[in-house]
């Protein structure tokens, strides 16, 4: 999960505006992404910032409420009896 974080924001302080977007025509550059290194401010940093938080909250809610709801739920024997 950390190397997926760190290329991920490593784009927004990397990105050296070189490439764009693929077309069937070749790369599209009217459009390039610069880093915070190569002068493209903090724009892309920071959509990449809110983009890994967000999938690592996603991620963790998908994996760790529904241990805690299961522990929530009165035990099978309580719920069978009528």
């Amino acid at each position: 999960m950390v190397a997926g974080i760190w290329g991920t924001l490593s784009l927004g302080l990397f990105a050296a505006g070189k490439y764009g977007a693929p077309t069937a025509t070749g790369a599209d550059t009217s459009a390039v992404v610069m880093g915070l290194f190569y002068g493209g401010g903090l724009a892309v940093l920071k959509a990449q910032m809110i983009g890994s938080f967000s999938i690592t909250i996603a991620t963790f809610n998908r994996v760790d409420v529904p241990d805690v709801c299961d522990s929530l739920r009165f035990p099978a024997a309580h719920r069978d009896r009528r």
